[in-house]
């Protein structure tokens, strides 16, 4: 199964919890090209093992909301010191969606799930950080081009958390 560029000159670091990975590699298996890694992406061992003579975008889906916003700083100056030539993606909510977004995950029962970290302002954000913002975009852009079947309410609700910037993906270059 090749469900990434073609390309393997490339390197791909995945880095979650032991559980996950070894789920991973059950349902997706392993590439050549791919470095399995068993960490806490919060502990920083885990970046020995990546290749610091290559440039490296690093893409952080579905994580920083669970930390606060102090931390996620924190983690990314670590990753500036750490890898020289390196860029990152990673998807936020702004205050309002955080809201929305809690008091939907608390409807549901789960109460261990509570979300902390948003960004209202991503050029603020860069600044804080000591990044430089490549850009940001809408959450469900490319979704509401691509999905199919998707009910009229589904639609607007995507279309509005974009439009007011309560879901983003978020670009910086962590070393300027």
């Amino acid at each position: 199964m090749n469900y990434r560029i073609k390309d393997n000159n490339n390197k791909f670091y995945s880095i979650d919890f032991d559980k996950v990975i070894d789920l991973r590699l059950e349902i997706l298996g392993k590439k050549e090209n791919e470095t399995l890694i068993k960490s806490d992406i919060l502990d920083m061992k885990w970046t020995e093992k990546v290749d610091k003579n290559k440039a490296t975008l690093f893409v952080v889906a579905g994580v920083f909301q669970y930390f606060t916003k102090d931390r996620i700083i924190h983690f990314i100056h670590q990753i500036q010191s750490r890898i020289p030539k390196c860029e990152m993606v990673f998807d936020a909510t702004n205050t309002t969606g955080l809201k929305y977004a809690n008091k939907f995950v608390k409807s549901t029962g789960n109460v261990n799930a509570q979300m902390y970290f948003a960004i209202d302002d991503p050029y603020e954000f860069a600044k804080e950080t000591n990044t430089k913002l490549i850009g940001v975009s809408g959450f469900f852009a490319d979704a509401l081009k691509q999905c199919k079947g998707l009910k009229f309410i589904s639609k607007l609700m995507m279309f509005v958390a974009d439009k007011l910037k309560r879901t983003m993906v978020i670009h910086l270059r962590l070393n300027q």
